[in-house]
């Protein structure tokens, strides 16, 4: 059965086999792949098998191929070496087009989420192509997917609608906040309106006043404090609406609620990840320094900030670079602990963010983040791809 991109990464890396491999191995006469160790989002997972029945050989001693990873945006796997028939092959690139699984289905705590049922937004809708964008990020940065709440979506929309009638709004300091006398006032904070549209459980809120629900998703994702919330693996559900603005700012707004449920258990994720990571591209290069806390210098703006997450008692990032084709950037400033402390509270238990100076248009940056994380060192090594720095 060919099984849909997002179930076959999640199946593929949540099988675990009862009994640890030595080595990376196929069998022709069984199909059966049995994996010892593969990296997916930045993490290892392993003693995994599968039963491959249909698959293309893309290469053999491919130098491209010298890591055991699985790219699911391609179902391609590259394996360091595989031993077929008591053969070994090297530096092996192989696409996977049908597999199924075998062994215990049991995720560690500290796996994301990887599936969740199929959304309810209308075809088209702006809401539909926001969460399409939110769970693309999640899952390729190690995050997990977010299923869509109906009470979630219900308190999006009402804030969105008070942001949008609500005069000279951009000037307030927290977009979050409500004032009672205000046209469509709903409940004051996000965590009141989350509970007065029905939604058992905390939440996180993040807003974007962009016209274009695509950049909106981008400005979101430019701000420290928005990338935290919005790719936090205990965040399980999430509620969205994207508001036409027909009030006196003439300006839409993508408004995401993020929950977790009461009684639920999220898992607790502890790998080194981050925002950008490798595959992300069309980010902002500049822009937005009044995002930023006012000990922290980014004027006349920033660049793509990247957010690190890892073990929440223990990660500190020590060292940042980020270089593109004309040299090293300017890195303006670390947020979170051991570094520059986030006077809203947000980069704390485990989130750090590099700060960096504008960057330039469509352009690949490399990125080298030194740190360590329950008490060993990492380097974490990725290219992302700035885009336009505005929607039109």
């Amino acid at each position: 059965m060919r099984m849909a991109l997002a179930a076959s990464v999640s199946a593929l890396l949540l099988s675990f086999s009862m009994g640890a491999q030595a080595a990376n191995t196929f069998d022709p006469r069984t199909s059966t792949l049995s994996l010892d160790n593969v990296q997916f989002a930045g993490k290892n997972y392993q003693f995994i098998n599968a039963a491959v029945m249909a698959y293309d050989i893309l290469g053999v001693d491919d130098p491209g191929a010298g890591v055991t990873a699985f790219d699911p945006a391609t179902n391609k796997l590259t394996l360091e070496y595989v031993i077929v028939d008591g053969t070994k092959y090297r530096n092996v690139a192989v696409r996977l087009n049908r597999f199924e699984l075998r062994g215990q289905i049991a995720p560690p705590s500290d796996l994301p989420v990887l599936q969740a049922p199929a959304p309810t937004y209308p075809a088209g809708s702006n809401e539909l192509t926001a969460y399409q964008l939110i769970n693309d990020a999640r899952v390729r940065c190690g995050s997990g997917r977010l299923t869509q709440n109906a009470s979630l979506d219900l308190a999006a929309q009402k804030h969105g609608l008070y942001l949008s009638w609500t005069p000279n709004i951009l000037l307030n300091r927290n977009l979050s906040i409500e004032d009672p006398s205000g046209v469509d006032f709903y409940a004051a904070d996000p965590q009141e309106r989350a509970t007065k549209a029905g939604y058992a459980g905390t939440v996180d809120e993040s807003v974007s006043a962009e016209n274009n629900v695509l950049f909106a998703f981008k400005v979101a994702m430019a701000i420290p404090r928005n990338i935290a919330w919005l790719m936090d693996p205990a965040r399980l559900d999430v509620g969205i609406s994207h508001v036409i603005g027909s009030g006196p700012l003439g300006m839409n707004n993508l408004e995401v609620m993020l929950g977790t449920p009461t009684g639920s258990t999220p898992p607790n994720v502890t790998a080194v990840r981050t925002f950008p990571c490798e595959g992300s591209t069309g980010l902002i290069p500049y822009g937005l320094s009044n995002a930023l806390p006012k000990d922290v210098s980014a004027e006349p703006g920033m660049g793509q900030v990247v957010v690190v997450n890892g073990d929440p008692q223990s990660l500190r990032v020590t060292e940042a670079s980020i270089t593109g084709p004309n040299g090293p950037v300017p890195i303006l400033g670390i947020m979170g602990d051991g570094n520059t402390p986030d006077p809203r509270g947000v980069l704390t238990r485990g989130a750090a963010a590099v700060i960096p100076a504008p960057m330039t248009e469509n352009t690949t940056y490399r990125v080298s983040i030194k740190g360590s994380n329950k008490g060993v060192p990492f380097t974490q090594e990725f290219s992302f791809q700035t885009g336009k720095a505005r929607a039109w």
